[in-house]
C-alpha cells in the first residue's frame, strides 16, 4: 500500500492541510511547490504521513467542539428537530435521538437526545445536545445521556442553547 505523504499546519486555524505530495516528484500536486517554498509560505508546515494529518485533525475538532452533554428544554428540542431533515432519528419508548444532517466540521454534528417518556399518562421526558460523531449509535447516544443523568442531575442547572 502506498503511503500518501502531506505538508500539514498544525496551527492553521482552518483543516491544516496544505497539499499532498506527489511521490514521483517530490513537489506538491496542486501547486508544484518544493519543500522550501511550502516552508517559506507556511514555517509551521510538516510534512507527514496524510492519514495522521487527519487524525490530528480529528483530535483538534473534538478538542474544540464537542464538549459533553449539555441539557436543553423540549422547545428547543422541536426547533431543531423542525429545521432541517433530521438524520439517523429513532424514535422509541423510553427515547429519541437525532442528528443535524449538516455537519459541524469533519464527521462531527450536533445530536439531540431525548431520555423519558412524553405519552399523556407519563411525562417525564429531559432533553440533551452534544456535539458527536454523526456515526454514532442511537444506543450509545442513550447510554452517554444516561450517564450523564447519574452524574450530573443534582448538581448542573438547566441550561438551554440559544
Amino acid at each position: 500500500m502506498t503511503t500518501i505523504e502531506c505538508y500539514y499546519d498544525p496551527t492553521a486555524t482552518y483543516a491544516g492541510i496544505i497539499d499532498t505530495i506527489n511521490p514521483d516528484t517530490g513537489l506538491t500536486r496542486v501547486n508544484g511547490n518544493t519543500y522550501a517554498e511550502v516552508k517559506h509560505a507556511n514555517p509551521h508546515a510538516l510534512r507527514i504521513d496524510f492519514d495522521d494529518a487527519c487524525k490530528a485533525i480529528d483530535r483538534r475538532n473534538r478538542a474544540q467542539y464537542c464538549k459533553g452533554i449539555s441539557e436543553i428544554d423540549s422547545t428547543t428540542f422541536s426547533e431543531f428537530l423542525e429545521m432541517l431533515p433530521p438524520r439517523g432519528w429513532i424514535i422509541e419508548q423510553e427515547s429519541e435521538s437525532f442528528k443535524m444532517c449538516e455537519m459541524l466540521t469533519g464527521n462531527l454534528t450536533s445530536i439531540y437526545i431525548r431520555i423519558g417518556r412524553t405519552d399523556e399518562n407519563v411525562k417525564n421526558a429531559r432533553y440533551f445536545h452534544m456535539t458527536e460523531n454523526v456515526h454514532m449509535k442511537h444506543a450509545r447516544i442513550v447510554e452517554l445521556a444516561h450517564q450523564w443523568i447519574r452524574t450530573n442531575a443534582a448538581k448542573t442547572p438547566l441550561r438551554v442553547l440559544s
